[in-house]
């Protein structure tokens, strides 16, 4: 992560289980915090851009917008 620092204009954000799904090719898209992904290491970036949160309703926004702003 170190190595993008000053790099990276946005990020694409969700969270997963790693267990295969039948919906959504495998990939459930939840919001940060509902899966096993550690987001803390995003702030290594020390990243001031857009995050672009890939989940499917307004209440997973505001769930991975709580989750990735705690960082």
């Amino acid at each position: 992560m170190k190595e993008l620092n000053g790099h990276a204009v946005h990020v694409h954000v969700h969270d997963n289980n790693g267990v295969f799904a039948e919906s959504y090719f495998g990939d459930l898209h939840g919001a940060p915090g509902d899966g096993n992904i550690d987001f803390s290491v995003l702030r290594e970036l020390d990243f001031k851009g857009v995050y672009n949160l890939e989940v499917f309703s307004m209440e997973a926004v505001r769930a991975g917008k709580s989750v990735l702003e705690s960082l």
